[in-house]
């Protein structure tokens, strides 16, 4: 009910010109959107700089670790990427047989050990990945808290991720 609304003036990407029209409608300003792919953080930032019509002056958020020994989960010597494989939602879950690919190309191409990140809800998944990929692999699916797998991802040359905490740690 309140008199005055603001929102991005988004695309069709995941609805419909219909929903759009109708939705656009609830709104008393829409602003728009940069068409170009930014973070997430990024984002919601330029949102609040427009509505505020002033720049915000601040830095994404970073995680600073007490300490970045990873000794107890990876070898420090050697070069490797975290593969995140969980999801909240389904629907942006990427297929298992997708990761294994990957995984096989890093290991036998790029030779890069890979670890596999993970809480309770992906324990299903790193057995269904361990028995499609058929080489050596670091599992840390449910084994480590959070803060380890921030002292992972550090370290790593790169993660991929579905859209999880795990991508936004990386990130920060």
């Amino acid at each position: 009910k309140a008199s005055y609304k603001i929102g991005y003036n988004g695309d069709l990407s995941n609805i419909t010109r219909e929903e759009k029209y109708k939705s656009d409608n609830f709104y008393t300003t829409l602003i728009p959107s940069t068409k170009e792919k930014i973070f997430e953080f990024e984002r919601n930032k330029v949102f609040f700089e427009k509505v505020l019509n002033q720049l915000i002056k601040f830095k994404k958020p970073t995680l600073k670790l007490a300490s970045n020994d990873v000794s107890d989960y990876v070898d420090p010597l050697k070069k490797y990427v975290v593969l995140s494989i969980g999801a909240s939602n389904q629907k942006r879950k990427w297929n298992i047989d997708n990761y294994v690919k990957i995984a096989q190309f890093l290991i036998d191409e790029m030779n890069l050990e890979v670890v596999l990140c993970g809480g309770t809800l992906e324990v299903d998944d790193s057995k269904m990945f361990e028995y499609k990929i058929q080489r050596n692999f670091i599992n840390l699916v449910n084994k480590i808290s959070l803060y380890e797998a921030s002292k992972i991802i550090n370290k790593s040359l790169f993660v991929i991720s579905n859209d999880t905490g795990l991508a936004h740690m990386a990130i920060a």
